[in-house]
């Protein structure tokens, strides 16, 4: 805060606050006196932003040279009717508002959210249907994985005893390496059943889930956030979220190099989860929170923290220790980045409170 000025008359001094504030400029008014001639008042003008120093200086030198001038007289009205104007749109941003904190003790309704519930049975119906995750070979797995690995090494074994017959040393070793890696899921051609019109694997793999405790942490933030985020848009617009932050994190995990430098970094095929849509999902909601105050969303830092704790501990390798298999890091990270995307392309595009803020007030709005 710096001080710009000090006038002798306080309706000078408000008239010029009141004009700078119309301008986008803060300002604050404190009132001097001396000891020694308490009848005598100044009134100071104080710049709340540094920034906004030289533009102030600049206002000052016109409003000095001709501070008759109508925009003077009128500003303090023009600046009472704005305040007012402020204060009714954060009393509509305001009520709109939804802490998506206090969900944990207050459960969303299952009523207006069917896409969400939708989500849930679904992936609750998979479980079942694919004996808790563990069925790697039974229809539902092979349908939905991002592979089919049964399929592929059926095909390997094929080939393999096709170069028995021809006598192919070099094509038995390099197919039997490639059994190997398909037993492992990774599949040197992990597009083949893309590349066959099987193009739900990009999404399918989302519903899966191989243990009990994933599915319940999946589950729980999905219908947390999800159940807040499709009461606030409409399930359309909901559904588009999840597609997308599902469909980037499947490829980002199954595209990935299946040999990084540590295990925690390698990509595969094998199993899936809703965990990317859930960073999705979160990605979305942190960005609209810091950048969005008309959207109404309040993300607090401690849950956006501790998701992205998490984050890091899957990427060091430490929770595939604690979890006792691989963890689809990519799938979480991927499915983050596209939600902050989403997030950040529709603040860019909406048109709503924000711009008739812009419009009405004539400056950008603040949380």
């Amino acid at each position: 805060m710096r001080q710009l000025c000090s006038f002798d008359g306080e309706i000078q001094a408000q008239q010029f606050a009141a004009y700078l504030f119309l301008m986008g400029i803060t300002t604050t008014i404190d009132v001097e006196t001396t000891a020694d001639a308490p009848a005598l008042s100044s009134w100071v003008v104080w710049i709340l932003e540094e920034d906004d120093l030289a533009q102030a200086q600049e206002e000052l030198d016109r409003f000095l040279q001709n501070p008759g001038d109508p925009c003077y007289a009128n500003s303090v009205q023009q600046a009472g009717q704005q305040l007012k104007k402020e204060a009714e749109l954060r009393q509509q941003i305001h009520k709109k508002q939804v802490n998506m904190q206090s969900q944990w003790k207050r459960r969303p309704a299952s009523s207006g959210r069917p896409f969400t519930m939708t989500l849930l049975l679904v992936c609750v119906g998979v479980f079942l249907f694919s004996g808790a995750g563990e069925d790697m070979e039974g229809t539902t797995m092979r349908a939905l994985q991002f592979v089919d690995l049964p399929a592929a090494q059926k095909r390997s074994l094929q080939r393999i005893g096709n170069a028995e017959e021809l006598s192919s040393p070099a094509t038995l070793a390099r197919e039997v390496r490639e059994l190997e890696n398909i037993r492992r899921g990774r599949p040197t051609d992990r597009y083949y059943d893309l590349k066959a019109g099987q193009v739900w694997r990009v999404v399918t793999p989302i519903f899966i889930h191989l243990g009990i405790m994933h599915l319940l942490f999946n589950m729980i933030w999905l219908y947390q956030l999800g159940g807040v985020l499709e009461g606030r848009y409409k399930s359309a617009s909901f559904g588009g979220l999840v597609l997308f932050t599902g469909i980037v994190g499947v490829l980002a995990q199954s595209c990935m190099p299946y040999e990084m430098p540590f295990d925690s970094l390698n990509g595969g095929v094998l199993g899936g989860g809703m965990s990317g849509v859930v960073f999705g999902l979160l990605g979305f909601a942190w960005i609209k929170t810091r950048s969005d105050p008309a959207s109404g969303l309040v993300l607090r830092g401690n849950i956006f923290g501790f998701m992205m704790i998490w984050l890091v501990l899957g990427f060091s390798g430490i929770l595939d220790s604690l979890v006792g298999g691989s963890i689809a890091n990519w799938a979480h990270g991927g499915g983050l980045v596209a939600g902050i995307l989403l997030g950040y392309l529709s603040i860019r595009q909406e048109f709503g409170l924000t711009l008739y803020w812009e419009q009405a007030v004539g400056r950008p709005l603040r949380g």
